[in-house]
């Protein structure tokens, strides 16, 4: 989809990253489990996001259903609501 997460338009990493501010995002909460100070911390939350790229498919991050997705609901609702190649 995108070669970089801060690429991609709906996702928050940018803002965690200081790259842009979405007022109601609390980023302190995520980056403090990282470093108590600021920069650190964005830095190690994005070395931790990069090496975990590759990973692929994690089975923990889905339901019980059958859709390889990470659309959340049940399967039925995915289908629906989700292109399908």
């Amino acid at each position: 989809m995108v070669d970089k997460p801060q690429n991609y338009p709906w996702s928050r990493h940018r803002a965690y990253l200081g790259m842009e501010l979405v007022p109601w995002l609390f980023s302190e909460y995520v980056l403090g489990h990282f470093s108590g100070k600021l920069e650190q911390a964005r830095s190690l939350f994005s070395e931790f996001v990069a090496d975990r790229i590759a990973e692929g498919h994690r089975e923990e991050f889905y339901g019980k259903g059958s859709i390889d997705n990470r659309v959340p609901g049940e399967d039925r609702f995915v289908e629906n609501t989700t292109f399908q190649a």
